[in-house]
Protein backbone atom coordinates (compact mmCIF):
# COMPACT_ATOMS: atom_id res chain seq x y z
CA UNK A 1 0.00 0.00 0.00
CA UNK A 2 1.31 3.44 -0.91
CA UNK A 3 2.35 5.97 1.49
CA UNK A 4 0.78 9.28 1.40
CA UNK A 5 3.36 12.34 1.71
CA UNK A 6 3.37 14.20 5.35
CA UNK A 7 3.70 17.11 4.44
CA UNK A 8 3.81 19.64 0.99
CA UNK A 9 4.23 23.04 0.44
CA UNK A 10 1.99 24.06 -2.59
CA UNK A 11 2.87 27.48 -4.63
CA UNK A 12 0.16 29.41 -6.40
CA UNK A 13 1.89 32.55 -8.81
CA UNK A 14 0.20 35.51 -10.49
CA UNK A 15 1.82 38.87 -11.89
CA UNK A 16 0.89 42.61 -11.88
CA UNK A 17 1.84 44.18 -15.19
CA UNK A 18 0.15 47.57 -14.19
CA UNK A 19 -0.64 49.84 -11.38
CA UNK A 20 -3.83 49.51 -9.22
CA UNK A 21 -7.32 50.08 -10.66
CA UNK A 22 -5.94 49.54 -14.38
CA UNK A 23 -6.54 46.17 -16.14
CA UNK A 24 -3.59 44.06 -15.10
CA UNK A 25 -3.38 46.10 -11.88
CA UNK A 26 -5.78 43.48 -9.92
CA UNK A 27 -5.38 39.49 -9.99
CA UNK A 28 -8.03 36.71 -9.22
CA UNK A 29 -7.30 33.97 -7.78
CA UNK A 30 -9.37 30.95 -7.81
CA UNK A 31 -7.65 27.53 -8.15
CA UNK A 32 -8.03 24.10 -6.53
CA UNK A 33 -5.52 23.01 -3.42
CA UNK A 34 -3.95 19.84 -4.17
CA UNK A 35 -6.53 16.76 -3.61
CA UNK A 36 -3.81 14.43 -2.05
CA UNK A 37 -3.60 16.32 1.45
CA UNK A 38 -6.15 16.91 3.88
CA UNK A 39 -5.17 20.19 5.44
CA UNK A 40 -3.85 23.51 4.69
CA UNK A 41 -2.04 24.38 7.93
CA UNK A 42 -0.52 27.96 6.80
CA UNK A 43 0.30 30.52 4.40
CA UNK A 44 2.97 32.86 3.30
CA UNK A 45 3.53 35.55 0.40
CA UNK A 46 6.93 36.42 -1.38
CA UNK A 47 7.60 39.11 -3.67
CA UNK A 48 10.66 40.01 -6.33
CA UNK A 49 10.84 42.92 -4.55
CA UNK A 50 9.44 44.26 -1.18
CA UNK A 51 8.64 47.92 -1.98
CA UNK A 52 5.86 46.09 -4.86
CA UNK A 53 3.78 45.67 -1.77
CA UNK A 54 3.25 48.65 -0.77
CA UNK A 55 -0.62 49.38 0.00
CA UNK A 56 -1.71 46.37 -1.92
CA UNK A 57 -4.77 44.23 0.00
CA UNK A 58 -7.46 41.75 -0.63
CA UNK A 59 -10.18 43.64 -2.65
CA UNK A 60 -12.15 40.26 -1.50
CA UNK A 61 -11.24 38.05 1.56
CA UNK A 62 -9.09 35.52 0.96
CA UNK A 63 -11.04 32.00 1.24
CA UNK A 64 -10.22 28.33 1.36
CA UNK A 65 -13.24 25.85 1.08
CA UNK A 66 -15.43 29.13 1.33
CA UNK A 67 -14.15 29.99 5.09
CA UNK A 68 -12.68 33.64 5.07
CA UNK A 69 -9.16 33.28 6.42
CA UNK A 70 -8.21 37.02 5.61
CA UNK A 71 -10.49 40.18 5.59
CA UNK A 72 -11.15 42.16 2.42
CA UNK A 73 -8.39 45.07 3.11
CA UNK A 74 -5.79 43.21 4.50
CA UNK A 75 -2.53 43.92 3.51
CA UNK A 76 -0.07 41.35 1.79
CA UNK A 77 2.85 43.21 3.20
CA UNK A 78 1.95 42.02 6.78
CA UNK A 79 2.58 38.18 4.94
CA UNK A 80 6.04 39.05 3.91
CA UNK A 81 9.44 38.29 4.98
CA UNK A 82 12.14 40.57 4.72
CA UNK A 83 15.82 40.21 5.90
CA UNK A 84 15.18 41.35 9.04
CA UNK A 85 12.23 38.81 9.29
CA UNK A 86 12.54 35.22 8.64
CA UNK A 87 10.39 33.32 6.44
CA UNK A 88 9.08 31.03 8.86
CA UNK A 89 7.99 33.67 11.31
CA UNK A 90 6.00 35.30 8.68
CA UNK A 91 3.63 32.06 8.02
CA UNK A 92 0.14 32.48 9.21
CA UNK A 93 -1.07 29.85 10.67
CA UNK A 94 -4.82 28.34 9.86
CA UNK A 95 -6.22 24.72 9.97
CA UNK A 96 -9.01 24.90 6.66
CA UNK A 97 -9.27 21.48 4.66
CA UNK A 98 -7.56 21.20 1.32
CA UNK A 99 -8.34 18.21 -0.45
CA UNK A 100 -9.90 20.03 -3.25
CA UNK A 101 -10.91 23.16 -1.77
CA UNK A 102 -10.62 26.44 -3.92
CA UNK A 103 -8.20 29.02 -3.04
CA UNK A 104 -10.27 32.30 -3.81
CA UNK A 105 -9.43 35.84 -3.70
CA UNK A 106 -9.04 39.18 -5.68
CA UNK A 107 -5.84 41.67 -4.60
CA UNK A 108 -5.73 44.86 -6.04
CA UNK A 109 -2.30 46.66 -6.22
CA UNK A 110 -1.87 49.44 -4.15
CA UNK A 111 1.18 51.73 -5.53
CA UNK A 112 3.31 49.32 -5.40
CA UNK A 113 3.63 49.11 -10.01
CA UNK A 114 4.36 52.34 -9.67
CA UNK A 115 7.38 52.02 -7.42
CA UNK A 116 9.01 49.07 -8.81
CA UNK A 117 7.19 47.81 -12.55
CA UNK A 118 5.51 44.46 -12.80
CA UNK A 119 6.19 42.28 -10.38
CA UNK A 120 5.28 38.49 -9.30
CA UNK A 121 3.64 37.95 -6.19
CA UNK A 122 3.72 34.42 -4.94
CA UNK A 123 1.09 32.68 -1.95
CA UNK A 124 2.43 29.45 -0.75
CA UNK A 125 0.49 27.32 1.58
CA UNK A 126 1.83 24.70 3.33
CA UNK A 127 -0.35 21.67 3.47
CA UNK A 128 -0.32 18.07 5.41
CA UNK A 129 -1.74 14.40 5.92
CA UNK A 130 -1.49 14.43 9.54
CA UNK A 131 -4.27 15.69 12.17
CA UNK A 132 -1.31 16.19 14.26
CA UNK A 133 0.75 18.82 12.33
CA UNK A 134 1.63 21.84 13.39
CA UNK A 135 4.54 23.83 11.46
CA UNK A 136 7.66 24.22 12.86
CA UNK A 137 8.28 28.29 13.60
CA UNK A 138 11.06 27.50 15.86
CA UNK A 139 14.58 29.05 14.36
CA UNK A 140 16.96 26.52 14.88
Amino acid sequence: MATLRKLRQQIFSFNITAAGGAVGGDFTMDQEIDRNFRRTISLSVEVNDARSLTGGTFDTPLTIDSQEVLTAGYELKRLFSTTSVGPMCRKYKINERANGAKLKFKYLDGGGFVITGAYTVKVYLDLSNDEKDEPDYQHK
